[in-house]
């Protein structure tokens, strides 16, 4: 799930690459669009900001540890 998407790039941090994580997040579309809409919306067409706004969003509504927040933060998610 996008859980770990955001995980793996905390964890590789220096290998991370937008069009593979916006290529990843895609792949889960179909099972759970409801979740992903929004997130992929905001990679589709939104801005650095929309982006933090929608990942912040999904580790809240799903009760993911809110240690998450601070990474999102804190990198970009468009730039490598």
């Amino acid at each position: 799930m996008i859980i770990d998407l955001i995980q793996n790039r905390q964890d590789n941090e220096k290998n991370y690459n937008a069009k593979i994580f916006y290529n990843n997040v895609m792949q889960y579309y179909d099972i759970f669009s409801e979740i992903v809409s929004p997130i992929a919306t905001a990679l589709d067409s939104g801005e650095e900001e929309d982006i933090k706004i929608e990942l912040i969003k999904y580790i809240i509504n799903n009760d993911y540890n809110l240690k998450f927040i601070n990474y999102i933060l804190k990198v970009k998610w468009l730039n490598n």
